[in-house]
């Protein structure tokens, strides 16, 4: 019953795939069981979820989107959303909750953010067009202690950096198992495939 499917990756055991997914012009994220040839409906809502990636050993998923809150929820009303892709985390524990919420990687409504991949734990790495062009960024997340009363109280911090600053834009990237940074850019009329380490 879908229209098309923008992106999809599988799980590091093959047995689940994660998918964006178009049904009557709205795009939403699947979890869909290959071996049981089943899929279920992560989110239903105007926003469009894309660019999905299995991460933490497929406990969660990395995706873009251009929704305004890390809450999911249904949202009936049709309205115009004029706003860039941020990069959000969601919980697949949470799969059947009616209210979801997501984990904020970045928050740029001017800037938008595609293709994201996770280094290892709590840095991640993304195109961001935050100077023009398609440039990587890295992401990395922390906690630091907030206060101390009878317990200690945690805030999340996320540190974002430029890893590139190319002059044409990056046109798709990917990460291998060995952690090399696999990019395509479009330089003096033809397309270069280019590698390098991770640098975290």
């Amino acid at each position: 019953n879908l229209d098309k499917v923008l992106d999809f990756s599988y799980s590091p055991n093959g047995k689940k795939m994660i998918f964006s997914g178009v049904v009557k012009g709205q795009t939403d994220l699947y979890l869909y069981d290959v071996l049981g040839n089943s899929k279920k409906q992560i989110t239903d809502d105007i926003y469009d979820d894309l660019n999905p990636r299995f991460i933490d050993n497929a406990r969660k998923v990395i995706f873009v989107s251009n929704r305004v809150s890390d809450t999911i929820f249904k949202k009936p009303e049709i309205d115009f959303i004029d706003r860039k892709n941020d990069v959000y985390i969601y919980n697949l524990a949470e799969i059947d909750r009616t209210y979801k919420f997501l984990d904020r990687i970045t928050n740029t409504p001017e800037v938008n953010e595609s293709q994201p991949y996770q280094l290892s734990s709590g840095e991640f790495v993304f195109l961001s067009d935050e100077n023009g062009l398609n440039n990587r960024y890295v992401a990395i997340k922390d906690s630091v202690i907030s206060f101390i009363d009878t317990s200690i109280h945690y805030r999340q911090t996320i540190q974002i950096e430029p890893q590139t600053n190319y002059v044409t834009s990056i046109a798709e990237h990917d990460i291998n198992q060995q952690m090399d940074l696999v990019y395509s850019v479009y330089q003096n009329g033809h397309y270069k495939f280019l590698i390098d380490k991770a640098n975290t």
